[in-house]
């Protein structure tokens, strides 16, 4: 959880003793190319979470249920497993293009 991972970086205490200086929190995961990743676990297992990457996917269509890109959200969630959820995206980018 990215907010959770800043919440603790701006400790008081992290930030006293210099580790929120030496970390580095980079919002998205690493992938072969850029693209929008679904988070999905089980509904009675949230703990047995999986990743489906979804090239063209935009995951703000997720929450914007008035998209005209409706049709493609529910495309996409037939896609999951019965009995398994979306429970959240990650943006996903190159390596080559993350190191500066």
């Amino acid at each position: 959880n990215i907010e959770l991972m800043e919440k603790t970086l701006k400790s008081e205490d992290n930030v006293k003793n210099g580790i929120s200086d030496r970390v580095r929190l980079f919002k998205y995961g690493l992938g072969m190319k850029d693209e929008t990743c679904l988070i999905y676990s089980d509904d009675q297992n949230v703990g047995d979470g999986h990743v489906k990457c979804v090239e063209g996917f935009n995951a703000e269509l997720i929450a914007d249920k008035n998209s005209t890109n409706l049709e493609k959200v529910k495309d996409l969630e037939k896609t999951i497993e019965m009995g398994y959820s979306v429970r959240g995206s990650i943006l996903m980018r190159r390596l080559d293009e993350v190191i500066e």
